[in-house]
């Protein structure tokens, strides 16, 4: 049965491993895979990937196969995960699956998991569903993008038309996505393949997510010694490029990267427009405070512009929205351009869920109100004066609500942040993303829970990120960040208007 991803990649006459590369599909046993791909049995079902996608097979301690883990994975350890790893499980233990599960959860990184123990067949995504998964329950399929789980062509989703979409009232959020019957699994669920269903696994009950003052030393210090050790285990063993910007989530890594520096191949900045010009102004100055060797790559060299021919760019748009199962794509050209320009075997590090540490989705009115839907919904852009079916969106987000425990509710804007967000937004970038593996090193439930201890108010001061960058890199403690730059000139522009 062939995928609709391959009869694009036919229509469009394109090739289907350079299309979707990085990319996976599971599918019933009985049915063969995109031709050229690496194909494995696991009981009644098929796993078909990319050869250029790493796969780690996991095994109990009888050494019987338990799945595998794609993408790039961090043990608890702070080890990369290499072509097996043996889970601390005993294949006769009644309890196997879950004491799995919960060794599994504690890996960072970008990756998916397929679990089979016994005849129990399950996937679970990283925290953001980097690497997805949507499922398609009528093929009975789970895969990275949603032309790889359909034998048909996109049909339009009811619940969220692609009208409504296409107008600006509407998004596909609550693991929607363009097709009527495919859905992008839930952040911190495992999917079922018995019967498709979802089920969280995190957090659990019993986990306490407020701290002291007195316990705000210890979080940073084991945020900052967590996260660079997830950076030097990615940097220790693949290439990796790692961004200078004015933001405080690259500064975050670049704070905690102090002691595996001389491992990260390339420090990069792109200027392509004003509004990364301030980026670029920031990134000298913190390469020069450190002494860093860094490469700015700017929209006017002659490199970047002779990269894409305008014919191959729309070809590259084109498999880019295929990869991302039709949904809407913001085009950035100069930025496109730029990354390409970065050699295609290296991981390029990101910081996307390092925006909890500045609060990014709280505002000071709701620090203590965790029962705000208007606002909830507002933090993923859904808004009265403008959403269509509000009601519609006001029942998914209590849907979503009632599944977190109880202990959670205090940071559901985390959560959402996290749950709501980042899977539809910055993880389905990194899946378009064809020419680069996109990882980001604060992925990672250890980190995650560590940062939502911390108060929202005090995060929001900017004082997490702000302290960890003046206790590893104190020299650039006096470097204002992007935000602060442009509240400065917008205020230059204000006098002399007046």
């Amino acid at each position: 049965m062939t995928t609709q991803a391959e009869a694009e990649c036919r229509h469009g006459n394109w090739a289907f491993d350079e299309t979707f590369r990085h990319q996976y599909v599971i599918l019933p046993a009985d049915q063969r895979g995109p031709k050229d791909w690496k194909s494995r049995k696991f009981g009644d079902w098929r796993l078909c990937h990319c050869p250029d996608l790493p796969v780690c097979t996991l095994t109990l301690s009888d050494r019987s196969t338990a799945g595998v883990v794609l993408g790039h994975a961090i043990d608890p350890e702070g080890m990369m995960l290499d072509a097996k790893h043996i889970l601390p499980v005993n294949a006769r233990d009644p309890e196997a699956m879950q004491k799995a599960e919960d060794y599994l959860a504690q890996l960072a990184g970008r990756y998916v998991i397929l679990l089979t123990v016994g005849k129990t067949a399950r996937v679970y995504p990283d925290p953001v569903c980097g690497m997805g998964p949507v499922y398609n329950p009528v093929t009975r399929r789970v895969g990275t993008s949603t032309l790889l789980v359909l034998d048909r062509e996109v049909r339009d989703n009811p619940d969220v038309p692609a009208a409504d979409v296409a107008e600006g009232g509407a998004r596909y959020l609550f693991g929607h996505t363009a097709d009527a019957d495919t859905r992008r699994a839930r952040s911190n669920h495992y999917l079922d393949l018995d019967d498709f269903t979802e089920h969280r696994h995190w957090p659990k009950e019993d986990m306490c997510f407020e701290s002291t003052i007195s316990e705000f030393g210890d979080i940073k210090a084991e945020i900052t010694e967590r996260l660079g050790r997830n950076i030097g285990a990615l940097s220790g063993r693949y290439p990796t490029a790692l961004p200078i910007t004015g933001g405080m989530d690259s500064r975050l890594l670049f704070a905690a990267a102090q002691d595996c520096l001389n491992q990260i191949n390339q420090f990069y900045v792109y200027h392509t427009n004003w509004a990364n010009s301030i980026d670029t102004e920031i990134a000298l100055e913190i390469a020069w405070a450190t002494c860093l060797p860094l490469r700015v790559i700017s929209a006017e060299a002659q490199p970047v512009q002779r990269t894409f021919k305008p014919w191959q760019m729309r070809h590259l748009i084109a498999k880019s929205r295929l990869r991302g199962g039709l949904e809407p794509l913001a085009i950035d050209r100069g930025s496109i351009r730029a990354v390409a320009l970065i050699p295609q075997d290296h991981l390029l590090l990101r910081g996307n869920v390092a925006e909890m540490t500045r609060a990014l989705r709280w505002h000071p009115s709701v620090f203590d109100d965790p029962d705000n839907t208007v606002f909830g919904l507002d933090r993923v852009d859904i808004r009265k004066e403008t959403a269509k079916r509000y009601d519609f969106w006001t029942s998914c987000y209590h849907d979503w609500k009632v599944t977190l425990p109880q202990q959670a509710l205090p940071r559901i804007y985390d959560f959402l942040h996290m749950e709501l967000w980042l899977p539809h937004t910055h993880s389905l970038g990194y899946i378009r993303e064809g020419l680069h593996f996109m990882i980001n090193p604060f992925n990672d439930r250890r980190l995650i829970h560590l940062t939502s201890m911390v108060p929202p108010a005090v995060r929001k001061r900017g004082t997490l990120v702000n302290d960890i960058v003046a206790a590893r890199v104190p020299e650039i403690s006096d470097i204002h960040y992007r935000q602060d730059r442009v509240r400065a000139a917008n205020k230059a522009k204000a006098a002399v208007s007046e």
